[in-house]
């Protein structure tokens, strides 16, 4: 961690060198250094003007962001890892953080994500519900309409979705000049087309980690990092040869479902599909399990 910490200000200095103050940085530390070590980081960060700082402690160490607040001004978020809203409360109430990290379904879905945005602009902090690449379009279409009713709203994080994604979901939120425009339609305003999904080839996967990991499309060149890029180039998706792969350490270890067919399949990290259920494998506990449609 000492390497870490020590070389990150040095970053942000040169980058602020090279960028000026108009361009807002963030920083996330994904809870990976030790308390005392996230404290010096963050009194470290504080010239660089960071629009905030993420995740400096794992939730077993919540307890230091007292000591942390009273030692630097530098605008903290917390929370991508929560599984529960009440775990956000003394936080906010105690005014410990500037911006809420919220996995919109790992928490219980729009309801609770709408009722603590409510309650965080009593305390003037502001959302930034989790968005990263291994979202469906429907998941980042929710984290759009949950901004767009939300007074407090602080950052939205996104991508770009590729041709085939918005083909198979029409009325993808759209980013252009750093802004997402969401769809007019009625709902989220996004959609599943059939037909279009069953030109692509789609592999059903099962994470044997917290987080299922689902949807994905091959061929995986263009997919996030920390997703499944190894399953088809290991022959995976071969019927009879489903085997173990080892995804960048993140998700441990992830077990391809021989033959799957084609399909959609929705989990934990995709809000969901209008008309698609989740399916378990036979004999296993609800929700264990996970196979295309």
């Amino acid at each position: 961690p000492k390497p870490y910490v020590r070389t990150i200000p040095k970053l942000f200095e040169f980058l602020r060198a090279e960028l000026g103050e108009e361009i807002e940085l963030l920083h996330d530390v994904n809870e990976r250094v030790p308390p005392v070590l996230a404290i010096q980081l963050a009194k470290e960060l504080e010239p660089y003007l960071l629009f905030f700082l993420e995740d400096t402690f794992s939730t077993e160490d919540i307890g230091y962001f007292k000591h942390l607040r009273a030692q630097t001004s530098t605008p903290l978020s917390m929370g991508e890892f929560f599984n529960n809203p009440f775990e956000f409360v003394g936080l906010i109430k105690d005014r410990l953080i500037d911006f809420i990290r919220v996995h919109i379904s790992q928490i219980g879905g729009l309801t609770p994500a709408r009722k603590l945005a409510a309650l965080c602009e009593f305390f003037a902090v502001r959302t930034a519900w989790h968005g990263p690449g291994d979202v469906s379009p429907v998941g980042h279409a929710a984290n759009i309409h949950l901004d767009l009713a939300t007074p407090n709203f602080g950052i939205q994080e996104g991508r770009e979705f590729r041709q085939e994604e918005q083909d198979v979901f029409p009325g993808c939120p759209e980013l252009r000049d750093g802004y997402y425009w969401s769809s007019d339609r009625p709902g989220l305003g996004i959609d599943l087309d059939e037909q279009a999904c069953r030109k692509l080839d789609f592999v059903a996967v099962r994470c044997c980690a917290p987080h299922d990991m689902l949807l994905h499309q091959a061929p995986f060149d263009r997919m996030a990092d920390h997703v499944l890029v190894a399953a088809f180039r290991h022959g995976a998706n071969e019927p009879g040869q489903g085997r173990d792969v080892l995804v960048h350490g993140l998700f441990d270890l992830v077990e391809v479902v021989p033959d799957p067919g084609v399909g959609v399949v929705g989990g934990s990290n995709c809000i969901g599909v209008p008309g698609h259920d989740r399916i378990d494998e036979p004999g296993e506990p609800s929700g264990s399990g996970t196979r295309a449609l």
